[in-house]
């Protein structure tokens, strides 16, 4: 089977996903379901060589307290730098704007939750200068498959993993974190890797995550 065909195929199987979801969406709710079925969530990442802001929203038709589908919507942006080898070590810095639309399912075991999703997405890049060797220039659309874990030890608590694949230049990633609640957030520190067709890299910084039920 060819690339395009691949793709093709991939496509087809993530929109059947997403109608699915918003079929069942359409289901009339219980009288006496009061389990929130949406949530929006941002968040602000800060390391050394960079910093991103993002925000979403999730919706589960059967209830975010129980197992099963999910969409997922994100929109996220910031700035980066980096040394590029083929410009003599001289700094660039990236600007990154993405969106992606995710099917996906859940489980929950206790105080632990466990998602995977995968859609299309959209991304923006641009450097300064100009880095001949990285793909990551322009805009490109694409495949994401990501995995996620969320773990409350206690009420003010977490640790987090996920990781996700991209079909756009290899853009994968991963990220371990944990944090504390404050107020109605949640504060703490990550350890991520990124990878791309140029390289490997591997940061430490903080995060502000916020999670609010739709009125």
């Amino acid at each position: 089977m060819s690339s395009g065909r691949r793709v093709c195929a991939t496509v087809i199987a993530a929109a059947a996903l997403l109608v699915c979801i918003l079929r069942t969406a359409c289901v009339p709710a219980s009288a006496n379901d009061d389990d929130p079925h949406a949530i929006l969530f941002s968040g602000r990442d800060i390391w050394l060589n960079g910093a991103f802001a993002h925000g979403g929203f999730l919706f589960a038709p059967s209830g975010l307290d129980q197992d099963g589908l999910l969409l997922k919507i994100l929109f996220s942006g910031g700035v980066y730098r980096y040394d590029a080898k083929n410009l003599g070590g001289q700094q660039v810095v990236g600007a990154e704007g993405l969106a992606h639309v995710l099917g996906g399912w859940r489980v929950k075991r206790g105080d632990a939750e466990f998602k995977f999703f995968f859609g299309p997405e959209f991304q923006k890049h641009h450097l300064l200068p100009d880095g001949p060797s990285n793909r990551l220039r322009g805009n490109f659309l694409g495949l994401r498959m990501a995995f996620e874990v969320w773990y409350e030890p206690s009420p003010s608590s977490m640790v987090a993993a996920d990781a996700s694949l991209s079909s756009i230049a290899t853009s994968n990633s991963a990220r371990v974190a944990y944090g504390w609640r404050v107020f109605e957030e949640m504060l703490g520190a990550f350890t991520s890797a990124r990878s791309s067709n140029i390289s490997v890299r591997t940061d430490t910084g903080i995060f502000v995550w916020a999670l609010t039920s739709p009125a």
